[in-house]
């Protein structure tokens, strides 16, 4: 016959077993419901005007206004001549987190159309503002 000790001790092994085991699926379950809740928004970022616009270059601004419960790892300007540029697309990088940010458009064609927007990355992804389409001057002797 078992004593309170000794089936104290087997009980005590199979419940720290059975818990171990409940805190790994409760951490695992944790992790990937509970950053699905605090990571589940890109962050908010608008694209401001355009200046100084060049033969060869212009320079161009973007907001992020909020990071979307995220830091944003890296904010800037996405520039092409198609019509909806990505970060695949030439970029600048600007920072990262909340506020103003200006970038600088280089190596541009004269009197080209470009299109650029200002994006912002988190966690959760990639976000942009509105496309702005502009036209590079010509180049003058």
């Amino acid at each position: 016959m078992l004593s309170h000790d000794d089936y104290s001790d087997e009980k005590k092994v199979t419940m720290n077993k059975l818990f171990a085991g409940s805190l790994t699926a409760g951490a695992i379950i944790l992790l990937i419901f509970g950053c699905t809740r605090f990571y589940a928004m890109n962050p908010v970022v608008s694209t401001d005007i355009v200046l100084n616009i060049g033969p060869d270059s212009a320079t161009c601004g973007g907001w992020v206004s909020d990071e979307g419960g995220a830091p944003v790892t890296s904010r800037g300007i996405c520039w092409s001549q198609n019509p909806r540029p990505t970060v695949e697309d030439s970029v600048t990088k600007n920072g990262e987190g909340l506020g103003y940010f200006m970038g600088k458009l280089k190596d541009l064609s004269p009197e080209t159309n470009y299109y650029f927007r200002a994006y912002a990355i988190n966690a959760c992804g990639v976000a942009y503002g509105r496309n702005i389409a502009f036209t590079t001057t010509s180049k003058t002797h």
